[in-house]
C-alpha cells in the first residue's frame, strides 16, 4: 500500500470521508443563518419597504385634510410648501426629510383641528398677571396677563408657545400674553374685587383657524417663564 500523496485532492477526500463528524453542525449553522436572514427580511426589510412606498399617498392625504379643514389661506399656503418639500425629498430618495415633511403636515392639521378657550388664570395663590422691566431701560414695564387653554371638555391643554424673550418655543400649559397697562390694571382690579376674575375669557380658538381670536387687546407676544 502506498499512501496518497498530500495535496488538494487528498484534503478534499479526507474532508468528505469525515462528513459525518462536521456535516450536521454545519447544516445547523446554515439553517440558523437562513432563519435569521428570513426573519430580517420579514421583520425589517419588507416593513421598511412598505413604509417608504406609503409615503407619497400619506403626503397627499394629509395635504388634502389640511386644505379641507382650513378656514384661512395661511394654513393652505403652509401645507402647499410642506407638500412640495416632501415631494422633492421623495424624488431625491431622502426618506428622513420626507417623513419630516409628513410630520409637519400632521402637526399643522392637528393645530387646525384644535378648539379651545383662552382663560385668564384666577385660582387662589396663582399669578393672574405680572410685569417685566426692560434690561436696557428699567423705567419701562411690559405688562402680561397669564392665560391657559381649556378645551370644550374642560381639559387644560399643553401647547407650543414662543417665548418672546429668548425666541424659543416651549410646550406649556400656561403662558402670559402681553397687554397694555390699562388692560393689566383692569384685570388686576377685577381680581382684587373678590378674588375672582369674572371677565376671564381672553380669547377663543375655533377649528379651521391657526390662531385664537383675542377678545382682550394684546400684541400676541408671550412669555412662558416667570
Amino acid at each position: 500500500y502506498s499512501p496518497a500523496k498530500p495535496g488538494f485532492g487528498t484534503s478534499l477526500a479526507r474532508l468528505y470521508v469525515s462528513r459525518a463528524r462536521w456535516g450536521k453542525p454545519l447544516l445547523g449553522v446554515l439553517g440558523l443563518a437562513a432563519a435569521v436572514f428570513a426573519a430580517w427580511q420579514l421583520l425589517v426589510v419588507q416593513p421598511e419597504a412598505r413604509r417608504v412606498a406609503a409615503l407619497p399617498a400619506q403626503l397627499e392625504m394629509r395635504y388634502e385634510q389640511v386644505v379641507d379643514d382650513s378656514r384661512v389661506p395661511e394654513a393652505e399656503q403652509q401645507a402647499a410648501a410642506l407638500l412640495a418639500g416632501g415631494r422633492a425629498a421623495l424624488a431625491r430618495g431622502d426618506v428622513d426629510e420626507t417623513e419630516r415633511a409628513l410630520g409637519d403636515l400632521t402637526a399643522l392639521h392637528a393645530r387646525l383641528a384644535r378648539e379651545y378657550e383662552l382663560r385668564i388664570v384666577s385660582r387662589p395663590n396663582e399669578l393672574s398677571g405680572l410685569w417685566r422691566t426692560a434690561e436696557d431701560n428699567p423705567s419701562i414695564r411690559n405688562y402680561y396677563v397669564v392665560v391657559e387653554a381649556v378645551d370644550p371638555r374642560g381639559r387644560r391643554l399643553t401647547l407650543p408657545v414662543r417665548n418672546e424673550e429668548d425666541g424659543t418655543t416651549y410646550d406649556v400649559d400656561r403662558w402670559a400674553l402681553r397687554v397694555d397697562q390699562a388692560t393689566f390694571d383692569r384685570v388686576r382690579a377685577d381680581k382684587q374685587d373678590d378674588g375672582i376674575i369674572e371677565m376671564n375669557v381672553f380669547g377663543r380658538k375655533r377649528p379651521g383657524y391657526l390662531e385664537p381670536e383675542y377678545l382682550i387687546p394684546t400684541t400676541g407676544a408671550a412669555i412662558t417663564q416667570w
